[in-house]
């Protein structure tokens, strides 16, 4: 039972999604909205909810550069 259970937990560990996490805000600090925001030559995106926050599914781990249009 406990080895199952510690291959099952591997399993997860390893399907584990990434994420980039952030908050976009105007130059007095205000939090902006709806703002899009995408990995660079993909179609990979989301937006910024009222906040400003914005979270960013990625399939693995590594270096990106992610982009906020019109800037």
């Amino acid at each position: 039972m406990k080895k199952s259970l510690i291959i099952i937990l591997l399993c997860f560990a390893f399907t584990a999604n990434a994420q980039i996490k952030g908050n976009i805000t105007d130059k007095e600090g205000m939090p902006l909205s709806s703002v899009s925001v995408y990995l660079e030559k993909t179609i990979t995106g989301t937006t910024s909810n009222d906040n400003g926050d914005y979270v960013l599914n990625i399939k693995k781990t590594g270096n990106y550069t992610y982009c906020l249009p019109n800037h």
